[in-house]
């Protein structure tokens, strides 16, 4: 898909042929390397760089391809249970000039 997507701009050359590598597996990714040339590096390559990435992003987008965001899952061992209701004072109140009083009761209520 990289490849008939950069076949498509204009800027970049059909021979040599745009080459697409795979480099390296990431723990959320496959990394790629597209390979090409430009008929006119004098013109810079940012644009045709940028023209390319948003017409491959069309392109999965076009054929269902989703990109993921990582996840993490974060598993607590030993927490100290609180209880918590809407009568609840919050520990930290914006503008609050107790907000020290508060923080410490907090800390001793958890046992810090």
């Amino acid at each position: 898909m990289a490849i008939s997507t950069a076949r498509s701009i204009d800027r970049i050359l059909k021979i040599p042929e745009p080459k697409c590598l795979v480099v390296e597996y990431g723990d959320d990714t496959v990394n790629m390397d597209l390979c090409l040339w430009i008929d006119d590096p004098a013109n810079e390559i940012n644009n045709v760089k940028d023209t390319d990435l948003m017409a491959v992003w069309d392109s999965f987008h076009a054929n269902g391809i989703e990109i993921p965001f990582p996840q993490r899952d974060l598993n607590i061992k030993s927490a100290v249970p609180m209880e918590i209701s809407p009568d609840s004072p919050r520990p930290f109140e914006k503008n609050s000039s107790t907000n020290e009083q508060k923080l410490e009761k907090f800390l001793k209520k958890v046992g810090t």
